[in-house]
Formats: structure tokens, C-alpha cells, sequence
């Protein structure tokens, strides 16, 4: 029986972290079980991951993973993406971030988003990859996942 790994990629260590992903080869990938406490599912099983910030990380290690394990309770359980009020993230690079915030909440005027810098004591909250995350809230559904994610990566200053 092969071992099976279970890496969470969202370091309190940068160093730690970089160590982590310059040893992770496609041998060791397809051993890991990403396990994943999501924040947010839709009756259509859409998941809302990242609110802890580790968007771009978890994207990149999700589909070279053996097996993606989703942990959820019902206190996770919405109505549509979004429908907790709490933040959907976009990472973002930093070079011109207050074009983006006002791009992505342009993109959903229509289901009253609001958007606002990620801060930690009133500073740029800076991810591990010296991006920044972008808290997008909703106050109705946005409608087709699959075009509002396009429209979001569509962005030049999206990564995550």
C-alpha cells in the first residue's frame, strides 16, 4: 500500500512553504490527499475556498493531488456562492491593485458588490507569494459560476 500524503499549503512559514513546494514532484503529487475545509458550498456543491488567503497555492496543488478531500458542515451550507455575506477572495498581484478592486466590483454591480483591500493593521495584507487578496461581498446571487469565474481570471491582475 503506497503512502499517502496529507499537505496543507498554507504556511505560517514562507520558508517552510517554499521548501515544500520546491520538493514537490510529480512522483509525490500524485501521493497527496489534499484535505480542504471549505468556506462556503452551494446546493451545487460550488465551493468558496481562501478565506484563510491561501488562494493561488491550493489552486496549483489541487489537480496534480491524488484525491481532493472536502471537509464541510452544515454551518458551510448556502444558498448560492456568496450567500454567507462573508468575503469571496481573489488574490491579486499588487502593481495597480485598486484598479482591480474596482474592476472585479464593476464585473458584479449587478448583485450589489462591494469590494475592499484585504488589511492587517491597515496595512496590505501580503500573501505568501507578496500578492494581495481582494474580499469581494455579495448581497444577491451572481448568477452562472462559470462566466463570473471567466470574467474574474480574465483580469490581467488576477492569480488567484
Amino acid at each position: 500500500m503506497e503512502e499517502e500524503i496529507g499537505n496543507p499549503f498554507s504556511a505560517t512559514s514562507p520558508g517552510r512553504m517554499e521548501e515544500e513546494i520546491d520538493n514537490f514532484t510529480a512522483t509525490k503529487a500524485n501521493k497527496v490527499a489534499q484535505p480542504l475545509v471549505e468556506d462556503e458550498v452551494d446546493p451545487d456543491l460550488n465551493l468558496v475556498k481562501g478565506r484563510g488567503g491561501s488562494l493561488l497555492r491550493e489552486k496549483m496543488i489541487e489537480p496534480v493531488s491524488k484525491k481532493h478531500i472536502v471537509i464541510v458542515d452544515e454551518s458551510k451550507l448556502v444558498n448560492y456562492v456568496g450567500g454567507s455575506k462573508l468575503a469571496m477572495p481573489v488574490e491579486v498581484i499588487p502593481f495597480c491593485w485598486n484598479h482591480s478592486l474596482n474592476r472585479l466590483v464593476s464585473l458584479f454591480d449587478y448583485a450589489g458588490c462591494v469590494g475592499e483591500l484585504r488589511k492587517v493593521a491597515e496595512k496590505a495584507y501580503v500573501k505568501d507569494n507578496g500578492n494581495y487578496i481582494i474580499d469581494l461581498y455579495f448581497e444577491k446571487d451572481i448568477g452562472d459560476l462559470n462566466e463570473a469565474g471567466d470574467a474574474i481570471l480574465r483580469l490581467p491582475s488576477v492569480v488567484g
